[in-house]
C-alpha cells in the first residue's frame, strides 16, 4: 500500500509517480488503454515487465541495460529495446519497472511461466483507482 505524506492511500489516478497499489477496480492491461497505449504496444509495456522481473528473480540485480537482459535470457537485443521504449512510452515517470514489478510480483508465477503466459498475468494484476 502507497501512502501519501499526510498518510492518505494515494491512488493511480492521483499519482503514478508514487507508485501503483494493488487493488481491485482496474487491471494494468486497463490502465494501459487509459493512457491511449495501443494492444499491440501494451503486449511490448507489458513483455518488458515480465522480462525485467524475470531477470531480477534470477539474476538478483536489476539489467544495466536491454543488452544485459537480452543476452542473459536469449531475447534479441533489439527486440529488448522495442519493448523498453514502448514502458518508457507507457510509463514516462519510471526509467525501469522496479516500480510496476514490485507491486505485481506477488501476484504472479515467475519461476514457472514462459515471458508471454507472465506477461498476460502482470496486465491482468488489478490496481486501484
Amino acid at each position: 500500500m502507497i501512502m501519501g505524506t499526510m498518510g492518505k492511500k494515494l491512488t493511480i489516478r492521483e499519482t503514478m509517480r508514487v507508485g501503483l497499489q494493488v487493488g481491485s477496480s482496474e487491471t494494468l492491461d486497463e490502465l494501459l488503454t487509459e493512457r491511449g497505449i495501443s494492444a499491440m504496444r501494451q503486449g511490448s509495456v507489458l513483455r518488458w515487465i515480465a522480462l525485467w522481473g524475470m531477470f531480477v528473480t534470477v539474476a538478483g540485480r536489476e539489467p544495466r541495460s536491454p543488452d544485459d537482459l537480452a543476452m542473459s535470457l536469449g531475447v534479441k537485443a533489439r527486440t529488448a529495446y522495442e519493448y523498453q521504449r514502448a514502458f518508457r512510452q507507457a510509463f514516462p515517470e519510471y526509467q525501469t519497472p522496479a516500480t510496476v514489478w514490485a507491486m505485481v510480483e506477488r501476484e504472479v508465477d515467475v519461476k514457472n511461466a514462459h515471458p508471454v503466459v507472465l506477461a498476460e498475468q502482470v496486465g491482468s494484476v488489478r490496481f486501484a483507482s
